[in-house]
């Protein structure tokens, strides 16, 4: 499911791309990149409740590439930002990743 145009839009809210997140086997500690087998051991509804419990909005993932996409509210939730750089007219500006 994709976000609505509102909700991407907002100036409170960031889309967050991470690439090659992949289930680590257990026994080998190897990623698992099959993407029928990311399927089966359930990671994307894995990765849809850790997204939740973050206070993100799941937006999809991709298990043939292993990224997972997100939307966040306002970075300095997370610690990017402080009232510093707010105070000195410190600005985010948005970097368009490679496909």
């Amino acid at each position: 499911s994709s976000p609505s145009s509102s909700s991407s839009n907002s100036p409170s809210s960031s889309a967050v791309a991470l690439e090659c997140v992949y289930p680590v086997n257990k026994e080998s500690r190897d990623n698992v990149t099959d993407p029928g087998e990311i399927i089966r051991r359930g990671f994307p509804a894995y990765l849809e409740k850790k997204t939740a419990k973050m206070g993100a909005k799941f937006i999809e993932y991709r298990p043939e590439t292993g990224q997972w996409s997100f939307l966040v509210k306002h970075f300095s939730q997370y610690g990017l930002l402080d009232d510093s750089d707010e105070e000195e007219g410190g600005e985010v500006k948005k970097i368009e990743g490679k496909n």
